[in-house]
């Protein structure tokens, strides 16, 4: 396998791309209780928070997903979903009330849902047929949960810690601009 193919640069750019729409999107889950506290909110506020993220993800992923497939090139569509979901995770920091988390979140998951459709057509797309199995699956099922569920509770817990959950959620923009980056050079 050679390392410095398109396939494989692809393959890496997309896999921290999916990663890291999955730290920023289970960040609420790990800070909420700082969230909770400081905003004076319960279990059922957190339950409702991610309804409304999961359902415009859901909603979002099949509109702006079947009008990426309507256009000759989805990497503009996908840089501009990893800056808009990066952004919104980011803004989340400045809420001040469980309507503008409420909001902020709904837009994230607007921002998100063209991300998994957009990087399997382009995987897919540039895989050859032996590792098109191989390569979705490491972006499906790896990225989200390495990156999402085993990287980004003790780096968000600490962030929170030291520094206070607003600024763990305003760090979450770095990670997404540099992939925004990446993408733009792939």
């Amino acid at each position: 396998m050679k390392i410095n193919t398109y396939e494989n640069r692809l393959l890496a750019v997309l896999f921290l791309g999916f990663g890291f729409v999955f730290f920023d999107r289970l960040a609420l889950s790990f800070l909420f209780p700082f969230v909770a506290k400081d905003l004076d909110m319960n279990n059922s506020h957190l339950g409702m928070l991610s309804s409304v993220l999961a359902l415009a993800w859901a909603i979002s992923g099949i509109t702006l997903g079947a009008y990426a497939d309507r256009k000759d090139s989805k990497k503009y569509i996908l840089i501009l979903s990893v800056i808009g979901f990066t952004v919104c995770s980011a803004l989340s920091g400045m809420v001040t009330s469980f309507l503008s988390l409420l909001f902020f979140l709904a837009l994230m998951g607007i921002a998100e849902g063209p991300v998994l459709p957009i990087s399997q057509s382009l995987l897919v797309a540039a895989s050859a047929p032996k590792r098109r199995g191989l390569n979705v699956g490491i972006v499906n099922a790896t990225a989200p949960g390495l990156i999402g569920a085993v990287l980004a509770p003790p780096i968000l817990i600490w962030l929170a810690t030291e520094y206070g959950w607003r600024s763990a959620f305003y760090a979450t923009i770095i990670p997404g601009l540099v992939i925004a980056a990446l993408m733009l050079l792939v």
